[in-house]
């Protein structure tokens, strides 16, 4: 044939094994693998919509399931709640601002940065009222009032006038969080100069090696040339047998001594030289890794400690209403963070939909639970004595795909992953304190 019938063999055949599963293996191909790959990201893409689409529906608003009484709670989007939702993103673009309730203005909260690439938030609204409110009826009265959140940070800040606060208490502008970030940052940027340290010394390592290697080079290749003159030197004398030949041989013996004598002395200077850089690049290498080790488990216990500061109330009256121990962090133990606020933490009060039978020391907390509108809405009723009527969730700016496809105007539920979890706890005890047959559709509302 055209080929010859044979097997590859070396750099063929390891570039060939890396394409072609070997015999009886079950290996696929790469090129099958990556369609496998983005079929399945397709799918899983299609499966977020579905779950995005089937919890914008009213009923699906904020609902979770409660370990502690082992019932599922819900608080639905009402038509009330979608108005003032939709109001408030008039109010925003009317002020120019989302931080309108402040007398100045901060310029990182301007309507437009929500128009910007990655500038759209989700805002929420929770209709609430007192409870001898809704006991007397009163549900749709004046006394039902809305309290107003944005996901996660707004532009780099947790704390927003008139916005309902974090459940975190340890944030970026609490004094320990200031502290252990100083001292975590001192490491990264120590790590980072000592990765420039070991750069500077591979670069001079290398730079002596090449040197000493071109002179050992150098003086080996001369040395080999003048043994090759000698072995000629002495066969020309091999048959004069004379005083004078003797002393030639002596000469050339001391000659390759002497080349030898140079090449050992080059060797041990490199080793000497090589190796003061090679000490120094070691210890440089065990610092820098020191350095990264410290600063990653230092970062771990402060997200660990920031984590822990999460406090969630609910509504239930052996549990009480989450509230404030005190207006400062005076009330704060040496290793509480919570910021004087009462209520479970997101280890206790986190169950998923698929892990409702696992302990709570087993489930790894996602970044950002506890971070979203929902959260925030039901901890400030909470703490404020409200009881929750209703809840509208609506996405203001630029759309993302990140977040789900999310799009301006649209009314979403609260996320599966990060929110779902804690709600049950934190909407339990809220069904006994609001009567069905109350419909926060009243035209009455008081804006907090």
């Amino acid at each position: 044939g055209m080929f010859p019938a044979r097997a590859p063999s070396g750099g063929l055949r390891a570039i060939l094994s890396r394409v072609r599963p070997r015999a009886g293996d079950g290996g696929t191909h790469p090129i099958i693998l990556a369609a496998k790959g983005a079929r399945k990201m397709q799918r899983d893409s299609l499966m977020r919509r579905n779950d995005i689409r089937e919890d914008q529906e009213p009923g699906e608003a904020a609902r979770g399931f409660c370990r502690r009484c082992g019932s599922t709670h819900r608080l639905e989007r009402s038509q009330r709640a979608e108005s003032e939702a939709k109001g408030l993103m008039e109010r925003i673009r009317a002020a120019g601002r989302l931080d309108f309730d402040a007398a100045v203005p901060d310029p990182r909260f301007a309507v437009e940065r929500m128009y910007e690439q990655g500038g759209g938030k989700m805002l929420g609204v929770l209709l609430a009222a007192s409870p001898s409110g809704v006991a007397c009826g009163e549900g749709d009265g004046d006394d039902v009032v809305v309290i107003k959140a944005f996901s996660g940070q707004l532009y780099g800040e947790w704390t927003v006038q008139g916005w309902a606060p974090p459940l975190c208490g340890l944030t970026h502008d609490h004094p320990h969080y200031e502290k252990e970030h100083a001292r975590i940052k001192a490491r990264v940027d120590a790590a980072g100069e000592m990765k420039l340290a070991v750069e500077e010394l591979e670069r001079e390592m290398k730079v002596r090696t090449k040197r000493w290697d071109d002179d050992i080079k150098a003086a080996a290749s001369r040395l080999r040339e003048e043994r090759e003159r000698r072995r000629a030197t002495r066969a020309a004398l091999k048959d004069a047998g004379d005083a004078a030949a003797e002393v030639v041989e002596e000469e050339l013996a001391e000659e390759s001594r002497r080349g030898k004598r140079e090449l050992a002395r080059l060797r041990e200077g490199r080793s000497a030289d090589v190796g003061d850089i090679e000490a120094a690049l070691v210890t440089a290498r065990r610092e820098m890794k020191e350095l990264r080790d410290e600063h990653r488990s230092m970062s771990q216990v402060l997200l660990g400690q920031i984590f822990d500061s999460y406090r969630l109330p609910n509504f239930r009256e052996d549990g009480g209403f989450g509230h404030r121990h005190s207006e400062g962090r005076v009330a704060e133990a040496a290793d509480d963070f919570s910021g004087g606020m009462s209520g479970a933490t997101l280890q206790e009060a986190f169950v998923s939909d698929e892990h409702q039978e696992i302990s709570n020391a087993e489930v790894n907390l996602p970044c950002g639970c506890g971070d979203c509108c929902a959260p925030k809405l039901l901890a400030e009723a909470s703490r404020r004595g409200l009881v929750p009527l209703s809840i509208a969730e609506v996405w203001m700016g630029v759309p993302t795909a990140k977040e789900g496809y999310r799009k301006e105007g649209s009314f979403y539920g609260a996320c599966r992953g990060r929110c779902r979890p804690i709600l049950g706890h934190m909407l339990c005890g809220a069904d006994k304190l609001r009567p069905r047959h109350i419909d926060p559709s009243a035209d009455a509302i008081e804006n907090v």
